[in-house]
């Protein structure tokens, strides 16, 4: 009979355990599980860099940094803004100084210029855009990537000072003299004129500049090169 009472206890305490609320461990109930602990997952947000502030200061500095490039043969400004290394920059500001050589030579007439001659009328078109000078207004913003830049240009009047001097050594020379000695009149006529040159009345050149976001890069407007032209006047 005691016996019979232990079993009976023990079948008890089994229909108890049985009938607790944990979850019968099946297939289903890890599925549960899963889509539970799914649900619950936040997925990441993507976080965008934050944007350039592009200032009215900045592009003002651009703009300084190409003229004093362009016309001083200062380029570590410019480095800052672009990837071009110094070299590359002194490549091109030379480029920009042999276009004025080219400009004066087709003005005065000259023919068969030799090697030596053009390198004597580079150093002296040095020697004049580094007299240049421009006056940068802050730049104004136009619209979210758009500005406007004034710039007040005083352009020389070292043309018109050549063009009266050769003018009156025309008259003196010979028929049948050679290309050689006129390149050389106009060569001298250019170096004294640079001694007596002097400014002119300032003009007003207005320059748009664009900035790429994806490229991080700075743009000038075509009325940048209108400045060339404002310096030294050949009208």
């Amino acid at each position: 009979m005691r016996k019979f009472a232990i079993l009976l206890g023990l079948n008890l305490l089994l229909v108890a355990c049985s009938s607790n609320n944990e979850p019968e461990i099946t297939s289903e109930y890890h599925q549960s599980v899963n889509n539970q602990t799914m649900d619950t997952v936040e997925e990441p947000t993507a976080v965008e860099p934050p944007k350039k502030e592009v200032t009215t200061e900045e592009v003002t500095r651009f703009v300084q940094a190409n003229l004093h490039s362009d016309y001083l043969g200062q380029h570590g400004e410019l480095e800052y803004f672009t990837a071009e290394t110094t070299d590359r920059l002194e490549d091109r500001y030379l480029q920009c100084v042999g276009y004025d050589v080219n400009t004066f030579i087709n003005y005065t007439g000259q023919v068969d210029v030799s090697i030596e001659d053009r390198a004597e009328l580079l150093d002296l078109f040095i020697e004049i855009n580094r007299q240049a000078q421009f006056d940068v207004q802050l730049a104004t913003q136009l619209e979210d990537a758009l500005f406007e830049v004034v710039i007040q240009v005083k352009p020389l009047n070292v043309i018109e000072l050549v063009t009266q001097q050769l003018e009156v050594e025309q008259e003196d020379i010979q028929d049948g003299d050679d290309n050689q000695g006129w390149t050389q009149t106009t060569i001298n006529a250019l170096r004294e004129s640079i001694n007596n040159m002097s400014y002119t009345d300032e003009v007003e050149v207005v320059v748009q500049v664009s900035y790429n976001e994806d490229t991080d890069n700075y743009s000038l407007s075509e009325q940048y090169y209108e400045i060339y032209r404002s310096i030294l006047n050949y009208n």
